[in-house]
C-alpha cells in the first residue's frame, strides 16, 4: 500500500518526514512545481491492523510543524475455529447444544454450519474487542444424523474464496427403526395353501438378532392374521408395521390349463419349443403340445404351488431359431377369481 503526503507553500519550501509512532519511517522527500511530497510504500502484515502512520511537515525551526495522521483498518482473515464442545455421543430425540468459536477476524467473522451437506442456523455473539465470534448450534439429532459430519465454517464476509473449518463425525444412538416385508417374490394376494412363504424383518442399526427372516413352510389358513417385528437395543425398543395375511386359499387338487402360442413366420413349417420357468431355450420335456403351422399349443397340469411360474414358447425353422420367446405368466387366480376368465 502507498501512501502519498503532499505539503504546499512555506518558505523555505517544508521538509516532510512519515512517523511510526515515535520513530521516523521514511525521510525521502521531493520537491515539486506545487510544493514537497513524500511516498510511503508500505508492506502490511497483521500486526499493523489499527495502525497510526503521521506525516510530519516542517520549514524551520521558527514555526511549528504539521501534522496529518491516518489509521490503518484491515480486513483480516480468521486465523482459528473450534467446535469447543465434541460431543462423543447423542441421543436421538434430545436437545443438544453445540458451541463454536472463531478468532482473529476483522471485522468479525461470519459463523455457518454444515450437517452433513445441510446448511443449518445457530445464533451469533460477538466479543467486544470484535475479535471473537461465539456461535450456538441448537438442534435435535435424529437416527439419519449417525454418521454424518457436524462442521462449523468461519468466514470473513469481506474476503471472498476463503474459510476455515472445524468438524466432528456424529455417533448418533437411538432405538432400532424395523420394518417387515413379505418376501419379494410373493403376491400377498395370491398365496395358495401348501406353498412356502417367508417375512423378511430389516432394522437400521448393529444390534444383533438371531432370525432376520421367517420362513413358513407349507402355509394353511391357520397361518392368517397380523405380523410384526420386534427389536431393542440400549435405547429402547424399535418395532414394525403390522403385515397382515390374510388371503390364504385353497388350490385344486388337478387342474389342466391350456396356453395357445401364435407365431408369425415365412415360412410356415415352424418346429415349436417350450420350457418352463427360468429355464428359457431349454425343453422341458414333460410339457404336451400340438402343433399346427405356425400355432402350438401346451397342455399343462397343474398339481401344486410349485407348477405356477413363467412359461416360454419359441420356434425356428429353416430360415432361423426365434429371437426372442414368447412368455406367458402362469399364477393362481384369486379366492374370488371367476374360473371362466
Amino acid at each position: 500500500m502507498n501512501l502519498i503526503c503532499l505539503s504546499e507553500g512555506g518558505n523555505p519550501r517544508p521538509k516532510i518526514f512519515w512517523w511510526k509512532g515515535s520513530n521516523i519511517i521514511d525521510d525521502t522527500f521531493s520537491y515539486t512545481e506545487k510544493g514537497t511530497k513524500n511516498l510511503l510504500s508500505l508492506s502490511l502484515k497483521r500486526s499493523d491492523y489499527m495502525t497510526s502512520f503521521s506525516c510530519q511537515a516542517f520549514s524551520s525551526n521558527l514555526s511549528l510543524p504539521i501534522f496529518k495522521t491516518v489509521t490503518i483498518e484491515l480486513n483480516l482473515k480468521p486465523t482459528e475455529v473450534k467446535i469447543v464442545t465434541k460431543f462423543t455421543r447423542l441421543l436421538a430425540g434430545k436437545t443438544v447444544k453445540v458451541v463454536c468459536e472463531a478468532k482473529g477476524s476483522k471485522p468479525a467473522a461470519s459463523i455457518e454450519w454444515l450437517k452433513g451437506e445441510q446448511k443449518i442456523v445457530g445464533s451469533e455473539n460477538i466479543s467486544d474487542d470484535g475479535f471473537v465470534t461465539t456461535s450456538v448450534l441448537s438442534f435435535i439429532p435424529s437416527y439419519e444424523d449417525n454418521k454424518k459430519s457436524l462442521t462449523c465454517i468461519a468466514r470473513n464476509p469481506r474476503i471472498l474464496h476463503f474459510d476455515i473449518r472445524d468438524m466432528f463425525v456424529m455417533n448418533v444412538e437411538f432405538a432400532p427403526v424395523v420394518s417387515l416385508v413379505l418376501g419379494a417374490s410373493i403376491q400377498r394376494q395370491d398365496i395358495l395353501q401348501g406353498s412356502d412363504i417367508y417375512f423378511e424383518c430389516n432394522f437400521q442399526i448393529g444390534v444383533f438378532v438371531n432370525n432376520q427372516t421367517l420362513l413358513i413352510e407349507n402355509v394353511r389358513t391357520l397361518h392368517s392374521g397380523s405380523y410384526q417385528c420386534w427389536a431393542v437395543n440400549s435405547q429402547g425398543r424399535g418395532e414394525s408395521e403390522v403385515v397382515k395375511l390374510n388371503r390364504i386359499y385353497y388350490g385344486v387338487d388337478k387342474e389342466e390349463v391350456l396356453v395357445l402360442c401364435e407365431l408369425n413366420a415365412e415360412p410356415t413349417e415352424v418346429t415349436f419349443h417350450w420350457s418352463f420357468n427360468e429355464s428359457e431355450h431349454e425343453k422341458w420335456n414333460s410339457v404336451k403340445y400340438t402343433t399346427k403351422g405356425t400355432t402350438s399349443t401346451a397342455f399343462l397340469t397343474i398339481k401344486e404351488a410349485r407348477n405356477y411360474g413363467l412359461i416360454y414358447c419359441w420356434g425356428q425353422n429353416e430360415v432361423g431359431v426365434q429371437a426372442k420367446p414368447c412368455v406367458f405368466y402362469l399364477i393362481p387366480a384369486g379366492r374370488n377369481f371367476r374360473r371362466d376368465s
